[in-house]
């Protein structure tokens, strides 16, 4: 089987690069590529995640078919409560093992690890 890794990472988003980014993720994703984001996708300083509570990156992350997402800091900087909120509604699995609140309380929608099949 032949396999294709695209990966993004530390967008902090900036969307409009983002949009490019997708077009090549369109042009050469097929059913054999595993599209990943390493972090930092958004750091909430653009109005829309702010007013969304980071659902509009959630968004466009299911929109471009990426098939998971480790966490950076910039997906914490609104708060757990936020992150916890955009794990819990995305379809695409937010990644990381080693995040948790206070008493080591798991965060919701945030798996330590995932088995994706192609």
């Amino acid at each position: 089987m032949k396999l294709r890794i695209m990966h993004t990472n530390d967008l902090h988003s900036h969307f409009g690069q983002f949009s490019r980014a997708v077009t090549l993720i369109k042009k050469y994703k097929d059913e054999h590529t595993l599209l990943v984001d390493g972090g930092d996708f958004a750091d909430f300083k653009s109005i829309e995640l702010q007013g969304t509570r980071g659902a509009a990156a959630i968004e466009l992350l299911e929109y471009a078919g990426y098939d998971a997402i480790t966490i950076g800091n910039n997906e914490t900087f609104n708060g757990v409560d936020t992150l916890q909120y955009m794990a819990e509604i995305s379809r695409v699995p937010f990644i990381s093992n080693n995040l948790q609140r206070k008493g080591k309380v798991p965060v919701k929608g945030v798996m330590p690890s995932i088995i994706i099949q192609k």
